[in-house]
């Protein structure tokens, strides 16, 4: 997971660094959101999420489009629950969202929940909304597992997940 994460964070550097800096604008803002889905074979999913822009790119005058790292941490209730951490590299327009990046699966189980079970993989997540303050986002979510042998807690070998949020007013730190 350091290795991911040390990953992500050199991708967003190198790509800020790489474009013109006439189309770059550095624009640091926070937006926290709390989703609410559904995980094909388990049920009610609920979790938050919370992304760090670190630019935004100008070329189309109407669309700017911002760059970060993202994090979500949510929790998977089936008859085993377990919870999921991501982290990722997203893109961000007044429309649409993408975020991909790496994951990691989280089980506690037995006598006070003393073992623990992890299993890593990809993460791939799209949202889209038609830009309006009181209109809900909707997405969909996919954790692939790196090693689906490994991980017993789930049926299925990889975690499919609609969701909906509403996204917030962007809390700016530097603009």
């Amino acid at each position: 997971m350091k290795k991911i994460l040390i990953f992500l964070i050199f991708s967003n550097f190198l790509i800020c660094n790489s474009l013109s800096q006439k189309a770059v604008i550095p624009c640091v803002y926070v937006l926290p959101t709390i989703q609410l889905g559904y995980t094909f074979g388990a049920g009610i999913t609920y979790g938050f999420n919370i992304s760090v822009s670190t630019l935004q790119i100008t070329k189309i005058k109407k669309l700017p489009i911002d760059i970060g790292l993202s994090f979500s941490y949510y929790w998977v209730n089936f008859d085993n629950p377990h919870s999921i951490k991501t982290l990722n590299f997203f893109a961000s327009c007044q429309y649409a969202d993408i975020h991909f990046g790496a994951g990691d699966v989280n089980k506690h189980w037995g006598f006070k929940g003393r073992n623990r079970d992890n299993v890593i993989g990809y993460n791939l997540d799209i949202s889209a909304s038609p830009y309006s303050d009181q209109a809900p986002w909707l997405g969909i979510k996919k954790l692939m597992l790196e090693d689906e042998e490994s991980w017993d807690w789930f049926p299925a070998k990889n975690y499919t997940s609609p969701y909906l949020y509403f996204k917030h007013q962007k809390i700016f730190i530097f603009y």
